[in-house]
C-alpha cells in the first residue's frame, strides 16, 4: 500500500485514497443492536478503512464523533462484520473510484489523544462527468446513518 505509507489520521486517510484513485472493492458493516450499523469497513484496492460511530455517543461529554481508522491487516476488522455489498448504497458503488471527500461538523476540540473528529463525511464515487454518487456517513446516537445523497449535476 505505497499510496498510504505515512500514517494519516481521520479524513486524511480518505483523502489519500482519493489521491490514489482508490477503487471500492468491498463494503462490510457491523450491526451491534437494531438495524443501523455501528461500523463500516470499506476495502479499496489501496487500503482498508474502518468508519465507526463513537461508542459513547449517548454520553453528552463524548459527542457524536465519527472515527476513521486505517486497517493495516485483515485481523484488525471488528468481529461480526458482514458483507454489505448487496445492500444500499454499497452495491451501486462497488468498482467505482473514490474521487472526493468532504468532512463536516468537526468538533471544536480534538478527541483524547487524537485530532478533532468529524461528525459526518461525504464520499463521492466517480467523477461529475461519470454520474457521480455521493454517500453521506454520519455518526448519530452511537450508530452510523448512511445515505445516498441525490445531487443534480
Amino acid at each position: 500500500m505505497t499510496a498510504l505509507e505515512a500514517k494519516p489520521t481521520g479524513t486524511e486517510i480518505l483523502k489519500r485514497v482519493v489521491d490514489a484513485r482508490g477503487v471500492l472493492l468491498r463494503a462490510e458493516h457491523l450491526v451491534a443492536t437494531g438495524a443501523s450499523p455501528t461500523a463500516v469497513v470499506l476495502t479499496f484496492d489501496v487500503a482498508r478503512i474502518l468508519l465507526s460511530a463513537n461508542p459513547d455517543a449517548n454520553d453528552p461529554g463524548a459527542g457524536n464523533g465519527l472515527a476513521i481508522v486505517l486497517l493495516e491487516n485483515p485481523d484488525d476488522s471488528p468481529s461480526g462484520c458482514v458483507d454489505a455489498g448487496e445492500e444500499e448504497p454499497w452495491w451501486r458503488l462497488l468498482g467505482a473510484p473514490l474521487t472526493r471527500v468532504d468532512a463536516s461538523d468537526r468538533s471544536a476540540e480534538p478527541s483524547e489523544g487524537g485530532p478533532a473528529e468529524a461528525r459526518s463525511v461525504s464520499l463521492q464515487f466517480g467523477t461529475d462527468a461519470e454520474n457521480a454518487r455521493v454517500v453521506s456517513v454520519a455518526s448519530r446516537g452511537g450508530v452510523l446513518r448512511i445515505e445516498l445523497e441525490h445531487f443534480a449535476n
